[in-house]
């Protein structure tokens, strides 16, 4: 587990502590998503693999908004190769630009004046490492809110950017509780 997945997770488990939310009710939730999921296999990045599908842990710590996305690289470029032709080489380093920005993924509630505070993208693809098998982006980001309460949703931009991704399970640990839900490409938009 890498430093800021660890930040994430110690976030999340000092908001569950403080909140009285049992780890039991969150895990009995994030099963009930689960069901009727499309088959997926599970490459170690702690979801399943299952093109069109993404996961993304959100935690709310004061002002700053933090996401862990993680999805697979066939739903942004429609393969899990390396590049070959000029035009897959050059929707990748259009994918490797707008990830340098977290709206390019997520656009947080105007209202509540979120600016990019981090970002890190990883991917075997981004190393020029080809797997021979599957390959994920692994995104980390975070948001400083200047109005947190004026925080109600979030756009999903990269669902409109990208049309094979028709789903993004979504895993929140807010102020108000813990949620998971389900946002499909028809509305991509994530209320909490």
């Amino acid at each position: 587990m890498n430093t800021d997945k660890k930040q994430t997770t110690r976030l999340f488990n000092a908001w569950a502590r403080a909140t009285g939310v049992t780890v039991l009710g969150w895990g009995l939730a994030l099963s009930a998503i689960g069901q009727g999921k499309p088959a997926a296999h599970n490459h170690g990045h702690g979801h399943g693999h299952a093109h069109g599908v993404a996961h993304l842990q959100l935690v709310w710590d004061g002002q700053r908004l933090r996401g862990d996305l993680e999805v697979p690289m066939e739903s942004l470029l429609g393969h899990e190769y390396l590049p070959r032709s000029t035009a897959q080489k050059n929707a990748m380093a259009q994918l490797q630009q707008g990830l340098a920005d977290p709206a390019y993924v997520m656009v947080p509630t105007p209202a509540a004046q979120c600016v990019a505070a981090e970002v890190k993208a990883s991917s075997t693809m981004f190393e020029g490492r080809d797997t021979g098998g599957h390959s994920s982006l692994l995104y980390q980001f975070a948001f400083q809110c200047a109005q947190p309460q004026a925080l109600r949703d979030a756009d999903l931009a990269l669902m409109r950017k990208h049309p094979r991704l028709k789903e993004v399970a979504v895993e929140m640990a807010l102020p108000t509780g813990q949620r998971a839900v389900r946002v499909k490409a028809a509305q991509p938009r994530l209320v909490w």
